[in-house]
């Protein structure tokens, strides 16, 4: 078992599907929470807010974010196997999992951001897509920013990411053109 999971990590194939099925997963889980809480009649009552099904997909999305740094850390660094494609598709990924860690931050607490006003509608994951694109490609804030050390701290630890994720990207870029 625990020799499946290692290989499971260190195919990015793999990781970069269970990754696309997290984010697909998060959104369609997503639609009925945003029903159930905006809808006090709503029969979705399992989908309340901060109720067990809530914090345990919360888990999942996370956990499913780990995995990747993991992956990418362990393919970049540990065993230098990681290709150029896969690199993109991984930095890809970053900015739709870092976008829903955001939202789960803003879900479960309060007031940690400025300028997402919409908190628990669809608009609101657009804006944390967009936070998500800006941070990670260091473009800078606009509209939507972090309010709290912790989630400022976050979006640092994205943003270094993003670095790493450009360094890597030309370093196998000048390797490839000089072979």
């Amino acid at each position: 078992m625990f020799n499946c999971i290692c290989e499971l990590l260190n195919d990015p194939a793999s990781i970069s599907v269970l990754c696309s099925i997290c984010i697909v997963l998060y959104y369609i889980v997503s639609a009925l929470f945003i029903r159930a809480n905006n809808k006090p009649d709503s029969k979705l009552k399992l989908f309340k807010k901060n109720g067990i099904i809530d914090w345990l997909t919360s888990i999942v999305w996370v956990s499913c974010t780990g995995i990747l740094i993991y992956s990418l850390f362990n393919l970049c660094i540990v065993r230098m196997t990681m290709s150029l494609g896969y690199l993109v598709i991984y930095y890809f990924l970053f900015i739709f999992l870092f976008s829903i860690i955001y939202g789960l931050i803003d879900w479960h607490t309060t007031n940690l951001f400025e300028g997402i006003p919409e908190k628990g509608k669809w608009i609101a994951e657009a804006q944390y897509l967009i936070l998500s694109i800006q941070t990670q490609t260091t473009l800078g804030y606009s509209t939507y920013k972090p309010k709290d050390w912790r989630v400022e701290l976050l979006t640092c630890i994205h943003a270094l990411l993003g670095i790493f994720f450009m360094t890597i990207f030309i370093s196998l870029s000048i390797n490839a053109f000089k072979q």
